[in-house]
């Protein structure tokens, strides 16, 4: 891991209430497909690519939506493929999901990724029809963002609970993510806040203490870092009725070889 100053935690009575919006609902925009109402890691209601809300197709017909796909085919293999890839693409308020992927195949053929903007994405985005125009933001998220949506998406497809109906089908997120228009939930011991103001920021609150992640170029794999081991450290490493500290959720090795208190000192 790159090494940074994390901040030591202080204390703080109602922390990061006053955040300013952005990565959540209208983040990136009114991109008419696909659309969410919330940020990263937000319950999906509707997408051009099938929408996550109700729908009561007629008998005979093919599904309308992912809620009808997986209430008649849900027992199929391939479908359970389709719902699972749908949770890492429907980026919210993205208007290209051709963006998303190529994105992504970006990032992973790069070693440690490290094609990675925290602050920007791709150089170009290409159009339908072929041409190409200078990447922006919003409407297409940043690197930070997009990776942050896929971490969310892998714990609420891995976190006991998740289904369609049950907070969007995202119940890490919803527990757990607070996005930066909203309030941190005081019932809610361990969370991670992401704020909208560039460049991509930060932080993981526990009880009343908020550990404030430095902001620059790793500040993402930090936070991350950060809520992990304090789930290990403080929270026999559960997050509800997920062990993060098992091999099969395949974090063992990052919380394994850091604590939470060597990773301030870095």
């Amino acid at each position: 891991m790159a090494t940074a100053a994390l901040k030591p935690p202080h204390p703080t009575t109602n922390p990061m209430v006053s955040a300013t919006p952005g990565f959540g609902a209208g983040m990136f925009g009114n991109a008419a497909k696909p659309t969410t109402t919330l940020g990263f890691g937000g319950p999906m209601t509707a997408s051009s690519y099938g929408a996550m809300g109700a729908s009561s197709a007629a008998n005979g017909t093919k599904p309308q939506t992912l809620a009808d796909l997986a209430a008649r085919y849900g027992s199929d293999t391939l479908v359970k493929t389709r719902l699972k890839l749908e949770m890492y693409l429907a980026v919210p308020n993205c208007p290209s999901r051709q963006y998303v992927i190529e994105r992504i195949r970006a990032l992973a053929m790069s070693g440690v990724v490290a094609s990675y903007n925290s602050e920007g994405g791709a150089r170009e985005v290409t159009l339908d029809g072929g041409s190409t125009k200078p990447w922006t933001s919003p409407p297409y998220p940043t690197d930070a963002q997009l990776l942050f949506h896929l971490f969310c998406a892998y714990m609420d497809l891995i976190t006991p609970g998740a289904s369609l109906e049950a907070n969007g089908g995202r119940p890490f997120s919803f527990r757990y993510v607070v996005q930066a228009d909203q309030e941190p939930n005081p019932n809610q011991t361990l969370q991670i806040k992401q704020f909208a103001r560039p460049p991509s920021h930060f932080a993981v609150l526990y009880e009343r203490v908020c550990y404030e992640v430095p902001v620059r170029r790793d500040s993402l794999f930090f936070a991350v870092a950060t809520f992990l081991l304090l789930a290990k450290e403080k929270e026999a490493g559960y997050l509800g009725l997920l062990n993060v500290n098992t091999k099969s959720v395949r974090l063992d090795l990052l919380t394994s070889r850091l604590s939470i208190n060597s990773l301030i000192s870095l």
